[in-house]
């Protein structure tokens, strides 16, 4: 039976301390009312906001302090002192409503937006703007690879492909919001 497996041991040379670190790079598109957490979907559909903090908080961060947790940390002369767990990722917002989100969210989050296949379209018919697919490596990074599909319609939303995608909508004289499209019955 495979109980978990630590992400990271460190150690703290300042403080001279052993550290459990339980790490997540998550992205999550709310579904309104947000402030609930079981609200916010990633793009596969069975990872929501609820369950991913639940199971990091129950199951990996407690890893340390089972009785198999223990047992190797003792094989390797660690004396865990402090567990933590680093979250990071982005919250991408229904384009009509505001940025309402769980407790539980640091208020200084990252965010975007995320828009039906029809909703996009009909956005880009109203704007001067181009759109570039992002590759999954591209989602949280701030600069882009050079090589990514820049188009009016990237031949990849003709069709719609059948799952969310991550596109930057980029127009003249602004900041290019990060969007996630959907199908239209996502």
């Amino acid at each position: 039976n495979t109980l978990g497996e630590f992400d990271f041991i460190v150690r703290d040379n300042h403080a001279n301390e052993i550290e459990h670190w339980e790490l997540a790079l998550k992205f999550y598109l709310g579904i309104p009312p947000l402030t609930s957490a079981q609200n916010w979907f990633g793009p596969n559909l069975k990872d929501r906001l609820d369950l991913k903090q639940r199971h990091l908080a129950e199951k990996q961060l407690p890893l340390s302090q089972t009785h198999a947790g223990q047992t190797i940390c003792q094989q390797n002369g660690w004396n865990i002192s402090r567990r933590r767990l680093i979250c990071k990722g982005r919250l991408y917002y229904p384009e009509d409503n505001s940025c309402l989100f769980p407790r539980c969210i640091d208020p200084a989050h990252q965010t975007g937006r995320w828009l039906t296949h029809t909703q996009l379209r009909t956005q880009l018919q109203h704007a001067n703007a181009t759109i570039r697919l992002l590759e999954k490596d591209e989602w949280m990074v701030s600069h882009f690879r050079q090589t990514s599909l820049v188009a009016d319609t990237p031949p990849d939303l003709q069709p719609m492909p059948t799952h969310p995608i991550q596109v930057e909508l980029t127009a003249p004289h602004q900041t290019p919001p990060r969007i996630f499209v959907v199908p239209d019955d996502w």
